[in-house]
């Protein structure tokens, strides 16, 4: 294929601006409208009988129908299909961009918020496929487009099964890297809706950690195994991201967040104000010359006073130093009796006595206990615990890590990841609490930020109990 040849008698190529395994992409002009598109020449997989070549071309029209019915700002359009020398080609939307992938080869990683805008943008996409019935199958940073403003869209949908580019092929062979799949899929089931929310989340652990969340080397096949048992790494840097990323990774479809859920989730934690930039020293102004008399000698035992004032509103320095200064005296007295009587009450009150808990409960109260031969707890015992959990935090996670079940612990990210997250919160603060089934509860949860931002959220809490101890046993959106 040549620069200049017209395809479909309206699109003339004029440049080609990428390549890979499923095609290759043109820059080409729209000879009926007058405008840049997008052109790509599907590629089917080789090794194919003339069949199942036949096939995977009309399979790929077929998805370019579909892909056309979405239109989305965070979604490359699909404007046309043709077929030309037996082969597919979809007409799209052209964007001057670079993709998600290429951008992380140049720069290892991106920050907590901007991969939470871009993800955030790239699951509204997504979010508005799924309404429409459609299912991406291969969301991963190089089908992910970061335009020169800095915004994404998402493209190809459905493109890498239409033309064969599926996981296990029917010959047993991998094709293409399985990092970004979904363990059922890796697995071999159909994807679904919640297979692009757990692919997003590992594109979004990419972006952070700087690889994907299973490493396994460059052993194709291992790296498919653990894939499909979804042995994900725990993350070590991913902070404020570490609950929604952890909760799209999840092992079972079902426990994943939708992807509006996660679409919410990431804007919320995006639209954090950021930080601002210290202010540096205002520079002290000189001291204002003194028109009126010449200031008078200080004695030997007091310091020579420092007047700082505009120099347009020149201030005279008084010799009415003593009044002040025994004022500050008296104050500073009644400050230290009342720091030693609150010195007082601490120790009084750190002492146990009967029926008080001692100064070693921190949470916001007391953890409640069940009969050692219950399996579930009541509503109330599990408000009680959830309040008390949350009251421990941020600043107490060895307490609080201590109240996750073990499987818990790994899905929340280890305790790396669970310290990232809690050491990017000032505090939390919980809510209402109601009823969600017998063993969960739901918890509306406000999240506060050092630079004083706040983030709310509603989490289901699953409550385990063992020997009459209640524990988290899962959580999510």
């Amino acid at each position: 294929m040549t620069a200049g040849r017209l395809v479909a008698g309206r699109y003339r190529l004029t440049e080609q601006i990428g390549s890979g395994g499923m095609g290759v992409v043109w820059r080409a002009h729209d000879d009926r409208l007058d405008r840049i598109v997008a052109v790509k020449q599907l590629l089917v997989t080789p090794g194919l009988t003339p069949e199942e070549t036949d096939n995977a071309s009309r399979r790929a029209l077929r998805e370019g129908r579909i892909a056309a019915r979405l239109h989305h700002p965070h979604a490359i359009a699909v404007y046309d299909v043709a077929d030309m020398d037996h082969q597919p080609w979809l007409i799209m939307e052209y964007l001057a961009s670079k993709s998600l992938g290429t951008i992380l080869d140049e720069r290892g990683t991106m920050d907590h918020e901007e991969t939470a805008r871009i993800g955030a943008q790239v699951a509204s996409a997504l979010a508005a496929a799924h309404a429409a019935g459609i299912v991406h199958r291969d969301v991963k940073p190089a089908n992910i487009l970061i335009g020169d403003d800095g915004n994404a869209k998402i493209t190809d949908f459905g493109i890498s099964r239409a033309t064969g580019d599926v996981t296990v092929t029917a010959t047993g062979m991998v094709a293409g890297t399985p990092a970004f799949l979904s363990p059922e899929v890796a697995r071999g089931a159909t994807p679904e809706p919640s297979s692009d929310v757990f692919s997003l989340g590992s594109t979004l652990y990419r972006m952070i950690e700087g690889r994907p969340p299973f490493s396994k080397g460059d052993n194709t096949l291992a790296l498919l195994h653990a894939v499909a048992a979804g042995d994900v790494d725990p993350p070590t840097n991913t902070g404020p991201l570490t609950p929604v990323i952890m909760d799209m990774l999840r092992l079972e479809p079902q426990q994943r967040p939708t992807m509006v859920q996660a679409q919410r989730a990431l804007a919320a934690i995006a639209s954090r104000p950021q930080r601002p930039a210290p202010v540096p020293p205002r520079p002290t102004p000189p001291t204002a010359p003194i028109a009126s008399s010449p200031p008078p000698q200080p004695a030997p035992s007091k310091p020579k006073p420092t007047t700082i004032a505009p120099t347009s509103r020149p201030t005279t320095v008084t010799t009415a130093i003593a009044a002040p200064r025994r004022r500050f005296g008296f104050a500073a007295v009644v400050v230290a009796l009342l720091t030693a009587i609150g010195i007082l009450v601490a120790i009084f009150l750190s002492v146990d006595r009967p029926g008080s808990p001692g100064i070693g409960d921190t949470s916001n109260g007391t953890f409640p206990t069940v009969d050692s031969g219950a399996t579930t707890a009541t509503f109330e015992q599990m408000s009680q615990f959830v309040r008390s959990y949350y009251g421990l935090l941020p600043g107490d996670t060895d307490a609080a890590w201590a109240k996750l079940g073990k499987s818990y612990q790994s899905a929340a990210g280890g305790r790396a990841g669970y310290d990232s997250f809690w050491s990017s919160i000032s505090s939390v603060e919980v809510g209402s609490i109601g009823k969600r089934d017998s063993s969960s509860v739901t918890a509306a949860l406000t999240y506060s930020f050092p630079n004083g931002s706040t983030s709310s959220e509603t989490r289901w809490v699953q409550v385990g109990v063992d020997e009459g101890s209640l524990y988290i046993e899962n959580s999510g959106l």
